[in-house]
């Protein structure tokens, strides 16, 4: 088992910024024994929180993975940043070959796939809608 991301890069950044694909943790984690999650969005939420190990630190309490990726997201919710800036994907992967994934935009997908199936089926994500800190849902 392994997790990946790429980061597509942010137009006019600060020079010398890193993004979150590879900082292990951020971007992207993965324990074979537990399994894997890979963010895409607004690096700085993902860099401020660890929010992929945050993701399977969910499965290892035994989240399916659309929760875990779920419950990750809505601790973006602590951050102080613009509704605009909270645009986050999740993708989350057991080890048992489980998977789910959330996004704080609704109507996304994400693709999979495995030996059960031909060619590769679109999912879709769980909307989180995020809240201003301090508010309730």
């Amino acid at each position: 088992m392994a997790s990946a991301v790429t980061m597509s890069g942010w137009a006019y950044k600060w020079p010398g910024r890193l993004g979150d694909s590879p900082i292990i943790g951020a971007g992207n984690y993965c324990d074979a024994r537990i399994g894997a999650a890979a963010c895409t969005g607004f690096c700085e939420l993902s860099l401020r929180t660890q929010l992929a190990a945050l993701c399977v630190d969910f499965l290892k309490h035994g989240d399916h993975p659309a929760d875990a990726a779920q419950h990750a997201i809505e601790l973006l919710t602590r951050l102080d940043v613009s509704k605009e800036q909270r645009i986050m994907h999740i993708v989350a992967l057991r080890a048992d070959g489980e998977h789910g994934a959330a996004s704080t935009r609704p109507n996304t997908l994400y693709a999979w796939r495995d030996a059960t199936v031909d060619g590769t089926p679109l999912a879709p994500r769980r909307y989180v809608a995020l809240t201003d800190p301090g508010t309730s849902a």
